[in-house]
């Protein structure tokens, strides 16, 4: 039924969707419904601030692309909390922001490819944990936060603390 209904299927959604882009180039050449933003100029402060975060998004972005080949090699076998061997995914131990931080220390700001990954591959280490595990770590911690939440919420906990003031 499938191959007698396809010529059917085909002028349907071929007429469908020229409709979808006619509707659609007729919305874009209406322009005066869209939103206006301002558009002050930045202070120096402002513009400073967004080149360096600029920068250092780029310098990021820049050596994680050096290092991914060795973060994808250094994936084990199984996962080191279940054994499973489905799903794995692997995670460094220090993240890319600390890892250059310490590289900007020893080695200042240029970024030379080789000693980088020298620097990596020595100071680096990785685990390799499967999804659901990292799912039941998430959610367990995400628990941890609402438990805490709550309890430094409670009254009692907080007048114990001599951090309430009671009047009388």
């Amino acid at each position: 039924t499938m191959q007698r209904s396809r010529p059917f299927l085909i002028s349907n959604l071929s007429r469908v969707l020229g409709q979808i882009n006619l509707d659609i180039s007729s919305d874009s050449e209406d322009d005066d419904d869209g939103l206006e933003f301002d558009s002050r100029p930045l202070t120096f402060t402002s513009r400073s601030m967004l080149r360096k975060w600029l920068q250092q998004a780029e310098r990021r972005i820049r050596l994680n692309e050096i290092v991914q080949p060795l973060i994808l090699q250094s994936r084990g076998g199984e996962c080191e909390m279940c054994l499973s061997r489905n799903l794995l995914q692997v995670e460094p131990m220090y993240s890319l922001e600390a890892m250059d931080q310490q590289f900007i220390f020893q080695h200042g700001d240029e970024i030379d490819q080789v000693l980088w990954k020298k620097f990596w591959q020595m100071n680096q280490h990785y685990h390799t944990i499967c999804l659901p595990c990292i799912q039941r770590r998430t959610k367990r911690e995400q628990n941890e936060l609402i438990e805490d939440n709550v309890s430094s919420d409670e009254p009692g906990l907080l007048a114990k603390e001599g951090k309430l003031n009671q009047t009388n």
